[in-house]
């Protein structure tokens, strides 16, 4: 019987520095929710419909505004969870 090793995650609040790598763990991971779910649905599409929201660097600097100065009067966060220096999930969380 194989033995799992569980990982080592550590989780922490978000930085602006980390907004690429965000916004790269959110189309990946929407990527592998969606494709398998959606049946015509290509990487193509959905490159298409991430980029009428903005180009990729749009995206990056809009996130890392969000998280350099969050809405005021508004309870949101934004933490990532990192596994050997390097994100690998994030959550956004506050009031809709």
């Amino acid at each position: 019987m194989e033995t799992l090793k569980a990982r080592e995650n550590s989780i922490r609040k978000a930085e602006p520095l980390d907004a690429k790598a965000i916004v790269e763990v959110h189309f990946e991971t929407w990527l592998d929710a969606y494709l398998p779910l959606v049946e015509g649905l290509t990487p193509e599409l959905v490159h298409q419909h991430f980029a009428k929201r903005g180009t990729f660097e749009d995206r990056v600097r809009i996130c890392a505004d969000r998280i350099a100065h969050p809405i005021e009067n508004r309870s949101q966060f934004v933490h990532v969870s990192s596994d050997s220096g390097e994100i690998d999930g994030f959550i956004l969380a506050g009031d809709s």
